[in-house]
């Protein structure tokens, strides 16, 4: 973070400060809203930014744990998923010392989902494993069983 923008810095909360960053950005834009719609949105941008932070985390979790393999596994996934949920959890921790901070706990549960969603996105996006038996058929009306090698059979 730049020294200038500081919560510390301006002796300013920190909400108070993305809020008005907030502000400035849309009133750029010619946009005007009520204090409320305000702090709503940056609300929303919070929460939407915990649960991406997570799911970019899971995924790079799982990226380190299959190492040069390929695709997705059921224990790669559920790993990355408490490792993600552990240090969800321990962030929360550190934040309960942290002067104008505090632990949300449902913190914890949106970050979960997020690294979860990730998962589940892997999982539906997994690579088909190299040795599966794919089933061709040629122009001539024969049917053909090859390796997955990328080479047919004729």
């Amino acid at each position: 973070m730049l020294p200038a923008l500081s919560p510390n810095a301006l002796r300013v909360p920190r909400r108070l400060l993305l809020s008005n960053l907030l502000a400035a950005l849309l009133a750029s834009f010619a946009v005007s809203a009520p204090a409320e719609t305000l702090t709503q949105l940056h609300f929303l941008i919070r929460k939407a930014g915990h649960f991406v932070e997570y799911f970019v985390l899971s995924l790079l979790v799982l990226r380190g744990l299959r190492g040069p393999s390929s695709g997705w596994r059921w224990s790669w996934g559920l790993m990355a998923l408490l490792i993600c949920a552990g240090y969800a959890v321990t962030d929360e921790f550190h934040q309960y010392f942290e002067a104008g901070r505090g632990a949300a706990w449902p913190d914890v549960l949106l970050d979960s989902a997020g690294a979860a969603v990730a998962q589940l996105a892997a999982a539906l996006r997994r690579e088909k494993p190299k040795n599966e038996t794919t089933v061709r058929c040629s122009d001539s009306g024969g049917v053909h069983l090859t390796p997955e090698t990328g080479n047919e059979s004729r």
